[in-house]
């Protein structure tokens, strides 16, 4: 065996980690008489009784912090009830969004279609105190803002009608997978 001797002055290489994908499952609930954005034009009065959406995050981390800014949401359910207003509960829903580790941001689209009508939902707002660290997870308050936050509903003869909505005692729950 050859004696190499040391570089005087150089340090050794410091061993990298490859970052991993990251993921977990995401949950929104909010329930409770949570009234529309009444001065939005095209407002319909009543309430939102419920919604509850489902699905899964991802990010890129490395050494045990998170190396994007921006975690991927993946919605696989949704159940969204509004008085006055009928929604199947049998539709199944799919939809995308970000989640902005540094400033809370939050934007999600979903859609589902039935027989003759299909519905958009966008909810757009930001977490109070962000969840820094989806790698141990945790929760947060979010707020849905109006006019970003909507439901579209969209008939097969071409009428819709939409519903701004403002969603203030939301919870998001981001929940790590265990290996």
């Amino acid at each position: 065996m050859l004696n190499i001797p040391l570089i005087e002055g150089k340090k050794l290489a410091k061993t990298q980690t490859r970052p991993v994908l990251v993921s977990g499952g995401l949950s929104i609930v909010i329930s409770g008489d949570l009234d529309y954005a009444a001065t939005t034009p095209k407002a319909v009065s009543g309430a939102v009784t419920k919604l509850t959406l489902t699905g899964t995050y991802q990010f890129k981390s490395k050494d045990n912090k998170p190396i994007s800014k921006t975690v991927r949401l993946d919605v696989t359910g949704l159940e969204i009830s509004i008085t006055g207003t009928f929604i199947p509960t049998e539709l199944t829903w799919t939809g995308k969004g970000t989640y902005n580790l540094k400033n809370g941001r939050i934007q999600i689209h979903c859609s589902a279609t039935s027989e003759d009508t299909r519905y958009n939902l966008i909810l757009h707002g930001r977490v109070a105190q962000p969840i820094v660290s989806p790698l141990s997870g945790g929760n947060g308050a979010v707020k849905f803002t109006s006019p970003q936050s909507k439901l579209v509903v969209t008939k097969s003869d071409g009428s819709t009608t939409t519903y701004f909505l403002t969603l203030n005692s939301a919870t998001i729950t981001l929940t790590p997978k265990s290996v």
